[in-house]
């Protein structure tokens, strides 16, 4: 399975330093005590750890409701920032 998750050391301004593909993507930091499953690929968030996923990801897993996934930053379709 293909997919657009990276891991983020440095959280949104690793996005941005290395200039990583950000089309509707958000960035999302793990808040609770147990690792999220981001993807079909078997990504997984651990407490603490930032990731960028797609927007697709985040809403079909329904991440915002079912977990501790908080979005910390927003890309839209034209990679722009739209939230942070």
């Amino acid at each position: 399975m293909d997919c657009s998750c990276i891991f983020l050391a440095n959280g949104v301004s690793d996005v941005l330093g290395f200039n990583h593909p950000r089309r509707n993507c958000y960035v999302i930091v793990n808040h609770g005590q147990n690792p999220i499953d981001l993807c079909e690929g078997g990504h997984r968030c651990a407490p603490g750890a930032s990731w960028l996923i797609s927007k697709s990801d985040f809403e079909d897993r329904n991440l915002g409701s079912t977990s501790n996934a908080k979005i910390v930053a927003k890309f839209g379709a034209k990679e722009q920032l739209l939230k942070s």
